[in-house]
């Protein structure tokens, strides 16, 4: 049974008994780890109050080999971040980053990922009131890039010109940039015409300041119902990992009309929700 001693931010904890934490950790030199923290909530112990959310310390770790459990001693505290829990965009925007870690870090040693992701929980600390939603997007965007999954948007992805000055949208499925100019047409077999002109119905909808409530785009030809794949991986090899994004609003807000403008699939499953 190693005992380690390694950097690590707290990414997650869960009450286990009357005194006791179960915490999810991103350490270091040992990637992501689940931890038992043992009378961590006995109010005399000296892991009381340092536990918490975002909070980042030296923590001192039995590893138990071929076990997904393990077993903290100790955690010097190096930084506390208890102010993010107190504002809510800091606070939403630190979970988004700690989500995206627990989902898709892989289990191994990843320094860059943990300096990116402490680099993110410490720029919303740090921000101004009214920067916190730019910096919390930025930090996510910059950790999906550690992670591996940031689109290409460097250059068209059916004419591999540059993209500044003539501006571009986002192939969803493939996770790459089309420019404005290659958009018409759409013979491309990376981007098929029908995404283009599903993408383009979409943005005309919301800059004329209608409603997508009701509204569909024109029918998908060719009976295209390809899978979403996920963004292509910086780091090299093939992608084992995938990205899941979700809508959430009233009824006959818009969430179908949207899903289908970007991906063609079709979420309305029954005769009811279609007919209505």
């Amino acid at each position: 049974m190693p005992i380690v001693t390694t950097r690590s931010i707290v990414l997650q904890t869960h009450p286990y008994s009357d005194t006791s934490k179960i915490l999810r950790l991103m350490t270091l030199d040992h990637g992501p780890q689940s931890a038992m923290a043992r009378g961590a909530l006995r109010p005399r112990s000296r892991l009381s109050g340092v536990l918490e959310l975002f909070a980042e310390g030296s923590a001192t770790l039995y590893l138990k080999p071929n076990r997904d459990l393990h077993t903290l001693s100790d955690f010097d505290l190096i930084r506390e971040r208890q102010a993010l829990g107190r504002d809510l965009r800091r606070y939403a925007g630190a979970s988004v980053l700690s989500e995206l870690v627990l989902r898709l870090a892989p289990a191994e040693e990843d320094p860059l990922l943990y300096e990116s992701l402490a680099r993110g929980l410490d720029a919303l600390l740090e921000a101004d009131s009214e920067s916190v939603a730019a910096t919390a997007l930025a930090a996510i965007w910059s950790l999906v890039d550690v992670l591996g999954f940031a689109p290409d948007l460097r250059s068209c992805s059916r004419c591999n010109e540059p993209v500044s000055g003539r501006g571009g949208r986002l192939d969803v499925r493939e996770g790459v940039l089309v420019c404005d100019r290659c958009l018409p047409g759409g013979e491309s077999p990376r981007s098929p015409a029908p995404r283009g002109r599903r993408s383009s119905w979409f943005t005309s909808v919301k800059s004329s300041g209608r409603s997508t409530r009701g509204v569909h785009p024109p029918p998908r030809s060719g009976g295209d119902q390809a899978p979403i794949a996920g963004f292509s991986p910086r780091r090299g090899g093939p992608v084992t990992r995938g990205v899941v994004f979700g809508t959430a609003g009233h009824v006959d807000h818009g969430k179908t009309a949207l899903v289908r403008a970007l991906t063609g699939v079709e979420t309305d499953r029954w005769v009811e929700e279609r007919e209505r």
